[in-house]
């Protein structure tokens, strides 16, 4: 993804049904520019998150590192991770050059 690009990213999700999701955030972050995508503003279809940034979003990411966390509820009220757990996961994309890299840093809290 380059800045100032309208760039879908993919989120494979395994072990959850996401039709049985009461809400879904997608929360990007990069030294205090928060951006936060709910149900409204994603696609899901099968096992896939996709999330669409416009041009004036990814214009404010900057060279370095863009944490994005994946937080879930199901519809009884629990927090859950891309894989079900009861946690919250977290990726970072790094941005080289002022290009996001293809590759996820993924770590849990």
């Amino acid at each position: 993804m380059r800045q100032g690009t309208t760039p879908t990213i993919v989120i494979n999700v395994n072990n959850i049904d996401l039709s049985e999701l009461k809400s879904v955030y997608i929360t990007f972050e990069q030294d205090g520019y928060l951006l936060r995508k709910d149900m409204s503003q994603i696609e899901i279809e099968d096992d896939e998150i996709r999330i669409t940034l416009t041009q004036e979003e990814t214009l404010k990411f900057k060279k370095g590192i863009v944490n994005v966390q994946l937080r879930a509820i199901t519809q009884d009220g629990t927090l859950v991770d891309e894989n079900g757990h009861e946690i919250l996961a977290d990726w970072a994309y790094e941005v080289e050059s002022d290009e996001v890299g293809t590759d996820w840093t993924y770590k849990v809290k």
